[in-house]
């Protein structure tokens, strides 16, 4: 069994990146970066976007692949990573999981993300780029 000390567990703790609040009028990417479930169930995604706007005031942004299944695993990458490079939006949210990242999440480049840290919200697949943001010492909401 390892023991850390207090000192170490508060250096590892402090060297995470300090992400911002989310306020009324911010937009968040929402991004299916594993399947692609808007494209299946789209008044559920409508009514999830309404309640971000109607209770939370956020804005939500799509990008290409969000509605698009079966999107090559290029187009997911590069909206994975323009949605972290805008600084207009303030966080990121995966509309479902899936059964693909770990094929392709250890192919990302960290610069885009540990350049531009932001929240990212997901569930299921979205694990294995919770554990790449982990990496890049940038923490994530599961659930």
């Amino acid at each position: 069994m390892v023991v850390h000390s207090a000192e170490y567990l508060n250096d590892f703790v402090n060297s995470f990146h300090a992400l911002p609040i989310l306020r009324p009028g911010d937009k968040v990417a929402i991004l299916s970066p594993s399947f692609a479930a808007p494209a299946v169930w789209p008044h559920v995604h409508e009514l999830g976007c309404q309640r971000l706007r109607e209770v939370f005031g956020l804005e939500p942004i799509e990008f290409p692949t969000t509605r698009k299944l079966g999107a090559p695993v290029e187009d997911k990458m590069r909206d994975l990573i323009q949605a972290f490079e805008d600084p207009s939006i303030k966080a990121v949210i995966s509309t479902l999981g899936g059964d693909e990242q770990v094929t392709w999440v250890k192919k990302l480049p960290r610069e885009p993300f540990m350049n531009n840290p932001k929240p990212f919200f997901g569930y299921s697949d979205n694990g294995q780029f919770m554990d790449f943001l982990w990496k890049c010492r940038i923490p994530s909401f599961y659930g």
